[in-house]
């Protein structure tokens, strides 16, 4: 089709009226006339081979991956690189030459110079950078309650009992973190602002995520019997449980990257002055179980995990405010749960 005498005569007629045509088919038309005039510089024959050649290695390299044998393809990947390398001679100006050719095809104006300039910074500058991350020791927990915190790539792998969940921090949970929690009660408005953090990755989530929190002593030790891993949450002053919906189906790729909801709590609570753990219980259906009973919470939903939270006895700072986003009130009252009261704030 692109050889055809009537696809050329279209190309330039509609180039030539390039100015009346939006910037999309406008585009495409520019697009379609540098293409055509490379095109007259390859040989018809080389063409028309090339193009059979690339018709008969398709089949083949399915058959190749299928099978893991790079042997099957090889030799049409010499052939590739052999009419790549006449192609190149073909397209060959003044101001493009080798390389440089495929290059700019592949992203208009780039050179070899460009990446080989890019690259050598890249090295110059984060090689040094990841040796002196790599080789430095966290001087303290992020997070009481946590032996590590590391920030990697935006995302958030909490590791506890080998699940990961998608989210905003990497973190692996201490089995004896010792908290000593101050008696002072958590208050309910600042249960609401921790959850209200979390529920900002998610606001137009109506089904999802929901939050069941529970400052009941009675709720809060049978949680604390719920698994081995949940020994600590006993002495927790206040708790929040993460709920997902439909219970009997995993979060998908998208549900599950909306568990930074639960960084973002942990993050929010550093800022306010709390400490607590983060339990998950996502690879136990027993514990899973025990949790939903203690919590009431609904059969159409599955926990996640326990999330504690407490005055810390060193270290507290109960009024150092914290920088929250306005969200819709009338979304939180619907996903916020208030056990002990049986009702939402």
């Amino acid at each position: 089709l692109q050889t055809s005498d009537e696809y050329s005569a279209a190309v330039d007629d509609l180039y030539a009226h390039r100015d009346e045509l939006s910037d999309v088919l406008k585009h495409e038309i520019e697009a379609a006339v540098l293409s055509k005039q490379k095109l007259k510089k390859v040989p018809m024959d080389e063409y028309v081979e090339y193009g059979a050649l690339l018709n008969r290695f398709y089949n083949v390299y399915v058959e190749a991956k299928n099978k893991s044998d790079f042997s099957l393809a090889l030799p049409y990947y010499e052939q590739v690189v052999e009419f790549k390398r006449k192609y190149v001679l073909w397209q060959q100006t003044d101001e493009l030459s080798g390389y440089d050719i495929l290059l700019d095809e592949f992203e208009k104006g780039t050179s070899r110079k460009q990446y080989d300039e890019f690259f050598a910074l890249l090295k110059e500058k984060l090689v040094p950078l990841i040796k002196k991350i790599n080789g430095k020791k966290p001087e303290k927990p992020f997070i009481k309650g946590f032996q590590r915190c590391i920030i990697t790539n935006g995302v958030f792998i909490e590791k506890t009992n080998g699940y990961f969940a998608g989210g905003v921090l990497q973190m692996e949970i201490a089995k004896n973190a010792g908290i000593t929690y101050k008696q002072t009660p958590v208050a309910n408005g600042t249960l609401v602002k921790v959850i209200k953090a979390a529920m900002a990755s998610h606001l137009e989530d109506e089904k999802g995520w929901n939050y069941y929190v529970s400052k009941s002593k009675e709720a809060i030790a049978e949680l604390a019997e719920s698994g081995e891993n949940a020994a600590e949450v006993k002495d927790a002053p206040a708790v929040i449980v993460p709920v997902y919906a439909p219970a009997k189906e995993a979060p998908t790729a998208e549900d599950v990257e909306r568990s930074r909801a639960i960084g973002n709590m942990l993050v929010l609570m550093e800022e306010i002055g709390l400490a607590g753990t983060w339990v998950s219980v996502m690879c136990d259906e027993a514990q899973q179980k025990k949790v939903a009973e203690a919590m009431h919470i609904s059969s159409e939903f599955m926990p996640m995990g326990i999330l504690t939270l407490g005055y810390p006895e060193q270290d507290a700072e109960e009024d150092k405010p914290g920088k929250m986003k306005k969200k819709a009130e009338e979304c939180f009252r619907k996903k916020i749960h208030f056990v002990d009261t049986l009702g939402r704030y």
